[in-house]
């Protein structure tokens, strides 16, 4: 008996090893997965919060479109209201309408299919904000978890691999929006939203005058260039990470 225990040892251990390596591939696949995925919505969403949250682009774009004219309102009184609209956005605020003096009479800013929507919108902005959280941690997670077990060219790869992906995602987005950015942008409000909140009327809405189609398409290609600059920086310097460590691999193993 002894001696029969004595002689399976070596095959548990064997079937033991077997089964702690396919646990670490398993594990090495999924961080990298996981890091890959999350890096790009981490690039994504802090893209579109830099965009969404910056008062100056909302100043330049009023100065463009002409929206002071448009609401008879003074530069300091819209901006004031601006204001107000991205606290409410990211919580800051816990209601959206605000008195403001509109063509020289004191009057609430927002009508109730405004709050409405704007209430659907905030909704979506604590979304983008937990997913910009949450793929930071688990980006930085898995990245240490596949440093830690001896896996860094591993890790760059999958980083390549998303950025390259991602951008011709976005490439693809973008001759969508050029060909025909009216319907891109109602597609956009019929996925993320299930109602018509979002279909204002500009003699009735302040919103849809400050806040025009073209106001849209320019903070769509802003948000673009941030985020392909910022996703081609990071596959670049993977790209460039990845040749290092192979060259380094390969005199580690000359000089051997």
């Amino acid at each position: 008996m002894t001696c029969y225990i004595i002689c399976a040892l070596p095959a548990a251990a064997g079937r033991f090893n077997i089964g702690r390596v396919a646990t670490m591939r398993i594990l090495k696949w999924a961080a990298g997965i996981a890091g890959a995925v999350c890096l790009v919505l981490l690039l994504l969403s802090g893209a579109i919060i830099i965009l969404t949250f910056s008062l100056s682009f909302y100043e330049r774009q009023n100065e463009k479109n002409g929206a002071y004219a448009l609401v008879d309102m003074e530069k300091p009184e819209l901006m004031r209201v601006t204001r107000h609209m991205l606290d409410y956005m990211r919580g800051k605020q816990a209601e959206l309408n605000i008195t403001a003096t509109v063509g020289g009479e004191r009057r609430l800013f927002f009508g109730e299919t405004e709050i409405l929507h704007m209430k659907d919108v905030k909704d979506l902005f604590t979304v983008c904000f937990a997913v910009r959280n949450i793929s930071a941690v688990l980006l930085a997670a898995s990245v240490i978890f596949l440093l830690v077990t001896g896996s860094a060219l591993f890790l760059l790869k999958c980083l390549r691999a998303s950025g390259i992906a991602a951008l011709a995602l976005i490439a693809l987005l973008a001759i969508a929006a050029a060909v025909n950015f009216e319907r891109a942008f109602e597609l956009f409000h019929e996925i993320f939203f299930d109602n018509d909140l979002w279909i204002l009327n500009p003699k009735t809405d302040l919103l849809i005058r400050i806040l025009p189609e073209s106001f849209f398409a320019d903070i769509a290609a802003l948000i673009g260039a941030i985020f392909v600059s910022s996703t081609a920086a990071v596959t670049v310097a993977a790209c460039l990470l990845i040749r290092i460590v192979k060259r380094n691999a390969v005199d580690n193993i000359n000089c051997g």
